[in-house]
Order: structure tokens, then C-alpha cells, then sequence
């Protein structure tokens, strides 16, 4: 209790009141704002599902755009490497844009691609690949 009454102290957040916080108006507020948040509805987009080899444009979003989840699944029997590009101005694939270069995954697993994830897009953006044999890469998002 009395590591919780010193993240309190100097703050206007709210007050401590035994085992509770009685928030005052703006901390309601912001609560609010994140529940409505929360209930919008959000369209849920499937980028691009599919196998990569060869350097391609896998993606071309059409509307703003945060990616949720981005997964790369190997289904053969050796490690493949995995090189990805994000061109927010809908550019090509540049080092300028690169977002992971010669990443490995390993012979039949699965391995999230972490840094793409929760990437907000604008509209034009593209997503590029290239692997060092056949990848499978998932990912969806939300605008």
C-alpha cells in the first residue's frame, strides 16, 4: 500500500482512498475517450497472405492503416532468410525503407515480425519481400 500511495504523491490524478483510487473528472474523462476508443468499429484488413521468394510488392495499402500482426511460417525443411521493406510514399524497396535484412527462420517454425506491428501505414504505402526460398508471411491489420 505504501508503494502505491508514492506513485499518488504530487499527482492530481486522484486521491487514495484505502484500497481504491477515487479518480477525479479528467481521469473519467480519459477513460471514457478509451472505451469509445476500443467500442469504433475498426475494420479488420488482411494485407497480404502468400508465398514469397522472389523481391515483390506484397502489399499496397488503400486506406490508413495499423498492422496488428505480421508472421513469417517456414515449411521447409532448411532456414530461409527474410529481408522486408516498408515504402510509406508507396516507393520501392530501398535501404532507405528497409525494415528487416536477412532476418532467419528457422526450418518449420513460425516467427513473428515484430517491428512491422502496430506500424501505422498511410494510404500508398507499400510493403516489399524477399525471401531466400518459399515463406509464407500473414498480415493484417486495421484501419
Amino acid at each position: 500500500m505504501a508503494e502505491l500511495s508514492r506513485l499518488f504523491q504530487g499527482d492530481d490524478i486522484g486521491t487514495l482512498t484505502g484500497n481504491r483510487v477515487v479518480a477525479d473528472y479528467r481521469l473519467v474523462q480519459a477513460l471514457e475517450t478509451i472505451w469509445k476508443f476500443l467500442e469504433a468499429d475498426m475494420t479488420g484488413l488482411n494485407l497480404f497472405q502468400g508465398e514469397v521468394s522472389a523481391l515483390a510488392e506484397i502489399a499496397e495499402t488503400s486506406v490508413p492503416t495499423t498492422i496488428c500482426s505480421a508472421v513469417a511460417t517456414n515449411l521447409t525443411g532448411g532456414a530461409i532468410t527474410l529481408q522486408v521493406w516498408v515504402a510509406m510514399d508507396g516507393g520501392a524497396a530501398a535501404n532507405a525503407n528497409k525494415v528487416y535484412d536477412a532476418i532467419s527462420v528457422s526450418a518449420n517454425s513460425q516467427a513473428d515480425l515484430p517491428l512491422l506491428e502496430n506500424m501505422k501505414l498511410p494510404r500508398g504505402a507499400k510493403i516489399h519481400a524477399q525471401a531466400s526460398g518459399n515463406l509464407t508471411i500473414t498480415i493484417s491489420g486495421v484501419q
